[in-house]
């Protein structure tokens, strides 16, 4: 008797979620903790539906539920009850933090402009400062700001913010970036490729004025948009000793190659770089175009299509 006492008595232990309501989910939901690659738990979706006993969760951590089939992801806490997701309204509903967040990105979608999308951020954020969710709204709001202003926001957080994995990991490429923000100095890195050494150095100074630096891929569409400005200004520039070069981010050398010679583009390249590059200058998407002054300054970052001529005659002046 007092052994069932006990059971009928005991809290329950971690967290059940159920999802149902959209017949096109199908496949596997994964939940992993933000900043690490591997899933912690997983569940098969069987009729449009699925259910997960979730335990051992990090408090101090932020977990997503991502339901690639819809293209959902949801954020979970280290909370213990019954969750809901209605996979239809993409509406999580059952405990205090997971609807919370949920009920604040709803909100998000009724904005109409910019400007009310990063006051409700904004806003959250301020109503948040003390807990987990408050690094989420920290991480959206940040691609809405300077990046300069999004690390200084970071720095100047509450411990409880400052401390997630995956926060940390997104400040380590803040600092990057802002320390290589226009008027810092540039960031030499060398990229092998066919036994052969290349560095971004090889094509800053020495006689030249100006140095556009264009971090591309072949798959990437925005990217090949950009080409034919940059080729306009290296075919009338490059003679008053302004240079362009392209570096391979993320991409297949072979897939860069082709590229080149389909877009006919005529300025050197550093093949292969993959993540060198963008590690050193905390590029976190592509294209990433910037122009470096011939004592090696950087001088702008984030040019794009008309406006890298325009950059090219202001600095040449």
């Amino acid at each position: 008797m007092a052994t069932l006492a006990l059971v009928a008595c005991s809290k329950p232990q971690g967290l059940t979620l159920t999802a149902d309501g959209n017949p096109a989910a199908v496949g596997m939901v994964y939940l992993t903790q933000l900043g690490e690659a591997q899933p912690v738990d997983s569940a098969v979706i069987e009729d449009g539906a699925f259910k997960m006993q979730i335990t051992g969760l990090n408090p101090a951590e932020v977990y997503q539920l991502s339901i690639p089939s819809l293209h959902m992801k949801e954020f979970l806490f280290a909370e213990e009850g019954q969750l809901h997701l209605d996979m239809a309204s993409d509406k999580l509903t059952g405990t205090p933090m997971a609807e919370e967040v949920s009920k604040i990105f709803l909100s998000l979608d009724n904005v109409q402009t910019e400007e009310e999308y990063v006051a409700a951020l904004r806003q959250a954020y301020d109503n948040h400062k003390t807990d987990l969710i408050g690094s989420i709204m920290l991480y959206y709001l940040a691609f809405e700001l300077p990046v300069a202003e999004a690390f200084d926001m970071y720095e100047n957080a509450a411990p409880v913010i400052r401390s997630t994995a995956f926060m940390q990991q997104v400040a380590e490429v803040w600092e990057v970036e802002v320390s290589t923000s226009a008027g810092h100095p540039f960031v030499d890195f060398a990229v092998e490729y066919e036994g052969v050494t290349t560095r971004l150095s090889d094509f800053v100074g020495n006689g030249r004025k100006l140095t556009i630096v264009d971090f591309w891929a072949s798959w990437c569409g925005p990217c090949k948009r950009e080409i034919p400005f940059l080729i306009e200004v290296y075919n009338k520039y490059h003679a008053a000793g302004v240079e362009v070069v392209g570096v391979a981010t993320w991409d297949e050398p072979q897939a860069t190659l082709a590229a080149i010679d389909r877009l006919a583009i005529p300025y050197p390249q550093i093949i292969n770089a993959q993540r060198l590059g963008s590690d050193a200058y905390g590029i976190q998407g592509i294209p990433e175009i910037m122009m470096i002054g011939a004592d090696g300054t950087i001088l702008a970052r984030g040019l794009r299509g008309a406006g890298i001529e325009e950059a090219v005659i202001e600095n040449l002046k």
